[in-house]
């Protein structure tokens, strides 16, 4: 065996020497020491559930709006022509017309 009589330098003799901690006390700082760190990790998963609950959050608004739009009507209006001609016996002819869309043209009516 190495008989070391000598002054012992190290960090670990250092930091025994300022703090002088006995073996009740390191285990005290020990346990004190895991609680914190579950501590955070319980807070650190409690946010994680919020933002993944405000994601989920504005995935259904997006879907919804998508649904509102995928689903939008528009007005459809049908005009009808109607000429009737003068004689004894009535006559009637309809024609219907193409409604345009607003991106189409309106064609002016024939004289």
């Amino acid at each position: 065996m190495l008989d070391d009589h000598g002054p012992r330098i190290g960090l670990r003799h250092d930091l025994r020497g300022r703090f002088n901690l006995d073996t009740r006390w390191r285990f005290i700082l020990l346990i004190s020491l895991f609680n914190f760190l579950l501590i955070i990790i319980v807070l650190l998963t409690l946010r994680n559930q919020e933002i993944v609950f405000e994601i989920q959050t504005i995935q259904q608004e997006i879907h919804q709006a998508v649904e509102i739009l995928a689903t939008a009507q528009a007005e459809v209006v049908k005009v009808v022509y109607i000429t009737a001609t003068p004689s004894p016996t009535v006559q009637a002819v309809a024609t219907a017309t193409h409604t345009p869309t607003p991106t189409e043209v309106v064609p002016s009516p024939a004289t």
